[in-house]
């Protein structure tokens, strides 16, 4: 009989978004076989490890006990806040020295599966807080994106103007491979980012 899975913050369906799958593989971390394996792995100097149970991620135990990581959130240029002067007036952006971790970050780098993709991506936050992740795009994540969503997949892929869009909503609710999605848990704003093979 197996265990109910563990309820991940920023993941709300962790077999859907391809971070785990039901396996007979004994975790590495606690010895046992839970019939879930994690699919992404640690990143740690520890290079032995290889199947992860997702109640010793959850937990934190792995990540403690290879002094590593599993994700790492975003700090690009998005990330940065303006600096904004008495009048209201925005002056600049504050240095990365000055920038605040968001709400959420330590979750998801030391108790969330990784993202298991064809290059190495950071997870995203928005509003202040890491988003939800939910795997892989479907074309219909492309309709009525918002002007945010549109210039921060523009900015994050090939694409550069709305037929290239329009394309990728044909898809309908097929699986686009090259596409990820994050969802932002506050303003749900869409965050499509590209992950070219």
């Amino acid at each position: 009989m197996t265990k109910k899975l563990p309820k991940f913050e920023y993941v709300p369906d962790p077999i859907k978004a391809g971070m785990m799958e039901e396996s007979k593989g004994i975790c590495d971390c606690c010895n046992e076989n839970h019939y879930y394996i994690c699919l992404g792995g640690i990143y740690s100097k520890h290079d032995d490890v290889i199947n992860l149970c997702p109640w010793c991620v959850f937990s934190g135990k792995a990540s403690k006990k290879y002094d590593g990581h599993f994700n790492m959130v975003d700090i690009d240029k998005n990330s940065m806040e303006p600096v904004v002067d008495e009048q209201g007036k925005t002056t600049g952006f504050r240095t990365i020295e000055g920038y605040q971790k968001p709400i959420g970050n330590d979750e998801i780098e030391s108790r969330t599966p990784s993202i298991v993709g064809y290059q190495e991506q950071d997870w995203r936050h928005h509003c202040g807080e890491c988003c939800d992740f939910h795997g892989r795009a479907i074309g219909n994540d492309f309709k009525n994106l918002s002007q945010s969503s549109k210039e921060i997949l523009q900015e994050n892929s090939y694409i550069d103007d709305e037929s290239e869009i329009e394309e990728l909503q044909d898809f309908g609710m097929q699986e686009i491979p090259y596409f990820i999605k994050f969802i932002c848990r506050h303003c749900d704003t869409i965050l499509l980012i590209y992950d070219p093979n």
